[in-house]
């Protein structure tokens, strides 16, 4: 069968078409990595500081985390009593965190006045001795430290408060497009040089792309989990999970009635 006179002219629009969808998402992947990258290396940055801080703690805060004392522990209610008479201010006791094994201290936070509602005063307990160890300001019933937290401001808001995490809304969001974008281009460019003699591009074009390529779903990753840290994205797939029945499960902490012949307590 021969061609109709309009096959030609329509193969030529179709391929016209294509170079210029590749031109605009080549455009868009170099302009929206040009705008975000910045906020991108900074989470990234804050994000494997915030994973080393376990380590850099230990060390930091050896004097208030760790004791020489070996032996069985005393009483928390002895412990608590210790660390409520060392308080150099007055406040309620909000949480304890009994030591983990040997050689750990016990962390007994308080609320207490001049400090954010979200931070306690965590008072450390050698719970051999009952001897207090150290009190320092920590974020929250698990009693984050400060160096943590200081970090994981920095990670989440650049310590510009709750709008700050616009920021990482901002780069969670263009991450995966980004990341996806460059994915198209590489697939054309590669097809272009396969189906031709043109020889490939090397230097600093061809670490770019390799290096895209061997970070790809570790971008998507990351794009993913930071969108439900983010403010507005976060919020939204936080009620799309508790929609779905995803949420944490709580521990219902109610008491019954009691039933003849029960051994639960009354107060």
């Amino acid at each position: 069968m021969l061609p109709t006179p309009n096959a030609q002219p329509s193969r030529a629009g179709a391929g016209q078409s294509s170079q210029l969808l590749l031109a605009l998402i080549t455009r868009l992947h170099f302009l929206a990595g040009l705008f975000v990258g910045p906020f991108v290396f900074v989470a990234a940055l804050s994000g494997l500081l915030y994973a080393l801080t376990p380590q850099v703690e230990q060390q930091l805060y050896v004097e208030q985390l760790r004791t020489d004392s070996r032996g069985p522990s005393l009483p928390l209610a002895q412990q608590i009593a210790a660390a409520e008479a060392s308080l150099s201010v007055p406040g309620s006791l909000a949480a304890v965190r009994p030591a983990v094994g040997p050689g750990f201290t016990t962390r007994i936070m308080f609320s207490v006045k001049g400090i954010d509602d979200y931070e306690h005063l965590a008072v450390f307990v050698d719970p051999v001795t009952a001897n207090v160890l150290g009190e320092v300001v920590v974020y929250g019933t698990t009693g984050v430290l400060p160096l943590r937290n200081w970090i994981g401001d920095m990670h989440r808001r650049l310590f510009l408060g709750e709008w700050g995490r616009v920021y990482s809304e901002l780069a969670a969001s263009w991450l995966w497009l980004v990341a996806l974008g460059g994915l198209m281009v590489w697939q054309a460019r590669w097809r272009r040089h396969a189906h031709t003699s043109q020889a490939r591009p090397g230097g600093l074009r061809r670490w770019h792309s390799t290096l895209g390529l061997g970070l790809l779903i570790g971008m998507l990753f990351f794009s993913a989990t930071g969108l439900t840290w983010s403010k507005f994205a976060g919020e939204n797939i936080g009620v799309l999970r508790g929609t779905l029945g995803m949420g944490t499960p709580g521990l219902d902490t109610r008491l019954g009635p009691a039933t003849p012949g029960s051994t639960g307590h009354r107060h």
